[in-house]
């Protein structure tokens, strides 16, 4: 590729700040959708990107070289104006394209609210999704505390969103017996669609997902991994908190999605990436926002 930025396919990919450089991507006999992009970390004040569709792949490939001087699409700005943003939290974007052979590929990540997108008018069958996130440890080293909005993109962009993110997930506790679990008071005034818990310990991960219906009918303030409960195989059981996430989703009537929850030991989670992802700056949670929307 000539010029820096990023390649991406199979679910995979590879980034560069210097160009000309040349990439390797291993993946399997198949047909493929490759994504090129110039303004990975969405930085400058215009990008390019360029699709090559239906690869075919039955043995190692060289490529002609991506100039998108030559092949380019303009990207186009596409952001959020939040209304109640924290002083000690930090911001960044990810833009994700779902292609037409079902992969995903990663179009940028940013450290601001405005992200580079590919125009709707620009895409075939691809579709596209934009995710904000608000971070910061400030108020329990031991935790992240975020809050996230993820959008469908349907425009071709140059249009920055005004919208508030949900309160903060505090006065959170957790035990480990005699059984891993969390606890809470009392939780946000919202409405949301799930509750999720994550644990990972050395091994395992395990994830319990409660809709609000469910704890309001039982009046619950606590989730827990029980491994007594019926159907429960051992094999599952965590045997320490080296990483635990909560997270609560709420979706807006536009069909939306907000999100607000915390990390604990975030380091931890770096065992349980999408390997395709080391290329790309992984997400640092739960995965792919887009895949946990579709």
């Amino acid at each position: 590729m000539k010029q820096a930025g990023g390649v991406f396919a199979g679910g995979g990919g590879q980034i560069s700040a210097s160009g000309p450089w040349s990439f390797d991507l291993p993946l399997s006999t198949g047909t493929y959708d490759l994504v090129a992009v110039d303004d990975y970390g969405g930085s400058a004040s215009q990008g390019r990107f360029a699709i090559r569709r239906g690869i075919e792949l039955a043995q190692p490939v060289m490529l002609p070289t991506i100039d998108l001087d030559v092949e380019g699409i303009a990207t186009a700005p596409f952001g959020v104006d939040v209304l109640n943003l924290e002083p000690d939290e930090s911001v960044s974007t990810d833009v994700e394209l779902l292609l037409e052979d079902g992969n995903f590929a990663r179009f940028s990540r940013a450290t601001n609210p405005i992200a580079r997108i590919a125009p709707r008018s620009s895409l075939q069958t691809e579709s596209q999704t934009f995710a904000f996130e608000a971070s910061s440890n400030t108020q329990d080293p031991a935790r992240i505390f975020y809050r996230d909005y993820t959008t469908e993109v349907s425009s071709d962009g140059f249009e920055t969103k005004q919208l508030e993110l949900l309160p903060r997930l505090l006065n959170i506790g957790y035990s480990e017996l005699p059984y891993l679990h969390v606890s809470w008071e009392q939780l946000p005034v919202m409405t949301f669609t799930e509750l999720r818990l994550l644990m990972v310990d050395s091994s395992n991960v395990v994830q319990i997902h409660v809709s609000q219906r469910w704890l309001d009918a039982h009046g619950l303030k606590e989730v827990r991994a029980d491994t007594s409960a019926p159907g429960y195989d051992p094999l599952w059981q965590i045997v320490d908190a080296s990483g635990l996430g909560l997270g609560l989703t709420s979706q807006t009537p536009d069909g939306d999605f907000l999100e607000t929850g915390f990390v604990q030991n975030p380091p931890a989670f770096a065992r349980y990436r999408d390997p395709n992802d080391t290329a790309v700056l992984p997400s640092k949670r739960f995965g792919r926002r887009s895949q946990r929307r579709r």
